[in-house]
């Protein structure tokens, strides 16, 4: 089964490790909501959203990869035509 993307929420000294690992297990997008990592670590191929982020919602895929309670609505805000 195929990982489409991580989700880190970890203290921050083991982030970079971690993406380590993603890259090495073939993870190609990772989200980074912890804080105090530094933005210019080496990613290893990996595309980041973060660090320091609430997360990514997606209401219409019923996707909620954040730490907010509940899910967002669906809306147009971000459609495309």
């Amino acid at each position: 089964l195929a990982v489409d993307v991580a989700v880190i929420a970890t203290p921050p000294g083991t982030v970079p490790a971690i993406i380590e690992q993603c890259a090495r297990k073939g993870i190609a997008h990772a989200i980074v909501i912890s804080a105090g990592v530094s933005e210019g670590m080496d990613c290893h191929g990996v595309r980041i959203l973060g660090p320091n982020c609430i997360g990514l919602m997606r209401p219409s895929l019923r996707l909620n990869a954040t730490f907010a309670r509940g899910q967002a609505l669906e809306g147009s805000l971000a459609h495309r035509a």
